[in-house]
């Protein structure tokens, strides 16, 4: 389900990876993020454009952009830091960044990376400039073949963000389109387009996943409240849309799921 992802909140955060990445719901965050496929092949949508990805290609994506991954096979290196570290690289390239999908066969570049970043966590953590360092040594190896361009303000992408991260923080009231449509002033029927291109779901479907994740976090953290009180608490407006919602997101009814 989509989300604000807080784990890459951190200032001076910067995460690389080497490996088959699990799959990701919709999300986002302010950091900025690429992926590099060593091996096989794996589906991302981005800002609402969907492209299958294979050996020797990449993906860039920007702040607060929405970005999904279903499970695959595919072999990624993934890196995810602090805008910190990225925008003065950017600067140095007249504020231009990489494009969402481009092609990277240097695996062996992406390999050396991330024997800085692992030996240097090994040794009590990255420090500030060897973070600096990477992400520099990856933007100017990547600017060698991959052509950077203009940085675009996507008021679609800002809008969605903010519709998510209100979903979030108000999952127990009305999030229907009727009542988003009145609280930021968009026509029903433009929320409705706009989150279905960025989310690859209808909202009302996205909101009962959003819900039964709540849901599930309160079944085993307040074992002192009933089913129906966390229904409720969680914005769903009967048990039986509360047992339908959850039962599709995991694969067993709440109750079974507070017995485990």
């Amino acid at each position: 389900m989509s989300f604000y992802e807080l784990n890459a909140e951190g200032t001076g955060y910067l995460y690389l990876r080497f490996g088959k990445t699990p799959p990701a719901e919709s999300h986002f965050h302010s950091a900025i993020e690429l992926l590099f496929c060593a091996d096989g092949e794996v589906e991302l949508t981005v800002g609402g454009e969907k492209r299958k990805i294979t050996k020797g290609m990449g993906c860039f994506i920007d702040s607060y952009v929405v970005h999904s991954m279903p499970s695959s096979s595919a072999i990624l290196y993934a890196v995810v830091g602090d805008r910190q570290f990225f925008e003065p690289t950017f600067q140095t390239f007249h504020g231009k960044i990489p494009p969402v999908f481009f092609s990277f066969e240097n695996t062996e570049f992406l390999a050396f990376l991330q024997g800085i970043y692992n030996q240097n966590n090994g040794n009590g953590g990255s420090r500030y400039e060897t973070k600096c360092g990477i992400v520099r040594l990856l933007m100017g190896e990547l600017s060698k073949t991959v052509p950077f361009c203009s940085r675009q303000t996507n008021r679609q992408t800002e809008l969605v963000a903010t519709l998510l991260s209100y979903a979030a923080k108000h999952i127990g009231e009305d999030l229907s389109l009727a009542a988003l449509s009145k609280n930021f002033g968009y026509s029903r029927e433009y929320l409705s387009r706009t989150l279905h291109f960025h989310l690859g779901e209808h909202w009302n479907r996205y909101v009962g996943r959003l819900r039964a994740k709540a849901a599930k976090e309160l079944l085993l953290s307040s074992p002192d409240l009933s089913v129906l009180e966390i229904a409720f608490q969680c914005g769903f407006d009967s048990p039986n849309t509360f047992y339908r919602a959850y039962r599709r997101e995991f694969g067993v009814s709440p109750r079974e799921q507070s017995k485990k």
